[in-house]
């Protein structure tokens, strides 16, 4: 495969059935609570991301699966169940809000329904959505994504026994069992040991990651600007990228891609003559990049807009 604080435990549990209430019987909406009771019962916690009063495939989900009494009775003995609902009419609190948005962006949810299976110390190790078939059909997809995470944990156990390369392989055979796409999202402290254990790519490995921990570590940055350009705060983000530049030792391909962010700020503000001085410097930082090869494309399509003759304003 290529690769492109917690409550006491006694509390949580104590408190489950008044959360349990907010999102349906035998479902939590707090994610705080549940892996403390996971770890209290030797679980995993199951979470559905739903939007519960518009998605007509999470409905049919609940309706298939969730509400039938074979899903119950299994998932009773090996989850937590948490509810991370996104309702466009139904009132949520706001610190449930916060939480079900910060574990969305955390798994990168792209759509509705998403279901994250996340261990007790709440690293995910699968991701799915609706399943055709029903409960019974369900119970045994689910058995085969908890097949990942014992090939994980195996693999995680003997790597804590290895040394060197060896570590680094078998360290790379548990991102493996979960997937390129979870291991970039959730598992950046073991991709960074491998490419420090394989730190003379003799095993083929740190060729193999650093691009993926680059695209972590842009990631992390985008994370700190990406509020403020949903928020349309243009000038808040153009001004935390500047001081991220000025302050903070950052790899070339991240310097190279936050001028091309500026650039694309620049564009939306109107100011086109910056934003083509902005793509020429982002260019310039790395020519023979996969971002310079779009940005010298986004450039041309920039000098058209502007020599492109002006309709006459109405007089």
């Amino acid at each position: 495969m290529k690769w492109t604080r917690p409550i006491a435990a006694a509390l949580a549990i104590a408190a489950a059935p008044l959360f349990v209430q907010a999102a349906g019987a035998g479902w939590t909406d707090n994610m705080a609570a549940a892996l403390e009771q996971a770890k209290a019962e030797n679980k995993d916690v199951l979470i559905d991301f739903t939007g519960s009063d518009w998605c007509s495939w999470c409905v049919k989900l609940d309706e298939e699966v969730f509400s039938q009494d074979d899903f119950k009775a299994y998932a009773g003995d090996e989850f937590v169940l948490v509810e991370m609902d996104f309702p466009q009419n139904k009132p949520i609190a706001e610190d449930v809000k916060q939480q079900n948005a910060e574990w969305s962006s955390k798994l990168a949810v792209q759509g509705f329904p998403t279901i994250a299976l996340v261990d007790a110390d709440g690293k995910a190790y699968a991701m799915t959505g609706y399943q055709p078939g029903g409960a019974e059909a369900y119970v045994a997809h689910l058995e085969q994504l908890k097949a990942q995470k014992a090939k994980r944990d195996a693999a995680m156990a003997a790597a804590a026994e290895a040394e060197g390369v060896e570590k680094a392989r078998l360290l790379d055979e548990a991102l493996q069992a979960v997937g390129p796409q979870l291991a970039a999202m959730v598992y950046a402290d073991q991709i960074e040991q491998i490419i420090a254990l394989d730190a003379d790519n003799a095993a083929g490995l740190k060729e193999q990651y650093e691009p993926v921990m680059e695209a972590i570590r842009m990631q992390a940055l985008m994370m700190r600007i990406m509020p403020m350009l949903q928020t349309g705060d243009f000038a808040g983000a153009d001004a935390r990228i500047d001081q991220i530049l000025a302050e903070e030792d950052i790899t070339t391909q991240a310097r190279q891609f936050l001028t091309a962010t500026k650039a694309q700020i620049a564009m939306q503000t109107g100011d086109l003559p910056a934003s083509t001085r902005l793509i020429d410097e982002a260019i310039a930082i790395d020519p023979d990049s996969e971002i310079a090869s779009a940005l010298t494309q986004a450039r041309q399509q920039l000098e058209q807009v502007q020599q492109a003759p002006q309709a006459p304003e109405d007089q």
